[in-house]
């Protein structure tokens, strides 16, 4: 396996399919709970990836593994920069789990709601996320 990557990555890497395959093998890395490599991969397709699109979804799936990985302020440098508008509820919500993670939780409710305001279809698992830091916390002088 490890060969079949070094040739995908190194002879094909002008490629859509290195970008590709170097996404997939991050979801195996994944899931056998190796992040370091699943994070290897995700950069090179980001960092290499031809096509737009497979470079924003590398970096979504990498802030994903920094924040299992509990890198949570690489994963806020990550999301830090522009992505298109379609992302915006993904983005909000990693940004959400980070700073939950890093015990800011008033950074934490504001990225939850604006997530909410552009979940469409996909909110439950969101919303209880949301509810369970409580309502904002009013500033008592």
């Amino acid at each position: 396996a490890k060969a079949f990557e070094t040739k995908l990555l190194q002879d094909y890497d002008g490629t859509p399919y290195a970008a590709l395959g170097a996404l997939a093998m991050a979801r195996i890395y994944v899931e056998q709970d190796n992040l370091d490599e699943a994070e290897k991969k995700l950069r090179w397709a980001m960092d290499n990836a031809n096509e737009q699109e497979l470079k924003e979804v590398s970096r979504l799936r990498l802030a994903q593994v920094l924040v299992a990985m509990e890198k949570y302020d690489d994963a806020l440098s990550l999301l830090g920069s522009e992505l298109p508008t379609a992302y915006v509820s993904l983005v909000e919500e990693l940004r959400g789990d980070a700073f939950r993670a890093k015990g800011n939780f008033d950074e934490a409710r504001a990225a939850y709601d604006k997530a909410l305001l552009t979940a469409g279809g996909r909110s439950e698992y969101l919303q209880l996320k949301r509810d369970s830091l409580g309502p904002a916390q009013e500033n008592v002088s």
